[in-house]
């Protein structure tokens, strides 16, 4: 099988950050014919477009983008309007990094080399259903995170209670936990003490609350509204905000 260099004329490589984007056209032969840096801007998009072309040999470019899903989705949303053939180029290992230093010219370069060297090009991931469930898909272990860190730190405080609401409370689930915590009183009437428990009562009843169903989340592959399903959470009704501690 032969390599990508055997079949363009030419590679640009990318190296993308949030405010900036520097390329480089490689020559088949590892060469550097031309550099240039941008906005990461519409603007700076067509600019670039047209620098590449101008200053590429021939017709026949691959765009060696790092970063493809993360700092350089405009720019390849971009190429990709206009016919352009886009790959992901791979990170360079730290390694190298960390000895030849850091600069965002080297870094297109050796994207554009690395690429050049390659048999297949990686494709970048392609907006759409797949995007739309991959966002779902961070979303929930966003908030599944979030709920088990919440639950831990809940558990843990409960250790340290008075012994009497550490009897109360034992082999209680969770949420019967939160709930006795906000609603009830201690053996003899005396209502439960205010503290760093009782505070973390109102987040953990939040978490302990919330529900993630990939079955659900995958429901809306294909939603083609705008606005967000509610696909990850199913609230218990509360209270506004806790009671002063």
């Amino acid at each position: 099988m032969t390599i990508v260099a055997d079949r363009v004329d030419a590679v640009i490589g990318v190296d993308t950050h949030t405010d900036t984007h520097t390329a480089a056209v490689v020559s088949p032969i590892g060469g550097v014919l031309a550099e240039l840096t941008v906005a990461a801007t519409g603007a700076g998009y067509t600019q670039l477009i047209a620098w590449a072309t101008a200053h590429a040999p021939g017709p026949r470019l691959v765009w060696a983008v790092e970063g493809t899903r993360s700092h350089g989705t405009g720019l390849t949303r971009a190429l990709t309007a206009v016919g352009h053939q886009v790959a992901q180029a791979p990170n360079p290992p730290a390694a190298r990094r960390r000895r030849g230093g850091k600069s965002d010219t080297l870094d297109a370069v050796t994207a554009a080399r690395t690429v050049l060297a390659s048999q297949q090009l990686a494709t970048p991931r392609a907006d759409g259903p797949r995007e739309d469930l991959r966002l779902l898909v961070a979303c929930r272990r966003h908030y599944t995170d979030t709920r088990t860190a919440t639950v831990n730190v809940f558990k843990s405080v409960i250790l340290t209670a008075e012994d009497t609401l550490r009897a109360v409370l034992r082999g209680l689930s969770t949420a019967r936990q939160v709930s006795y915590l906000l609603t009830h009183t201690l053996p003899g009437g005396e209502p439960t003490p205010p503290g760093p428990l009782c505070c973390w009562a109102w987040p953990a009843r939040s978490a302990s609350s919330t529900r993630t169903s990939p079955r659900t989340c995958a429901s809306y592959a294909n939603w083609s509204t705008p606005s967000c399903p509610p696909c990850s959470t199913n609230p218990v009704s509360a209270p506004s905000a806790p009671p002063p501690c």
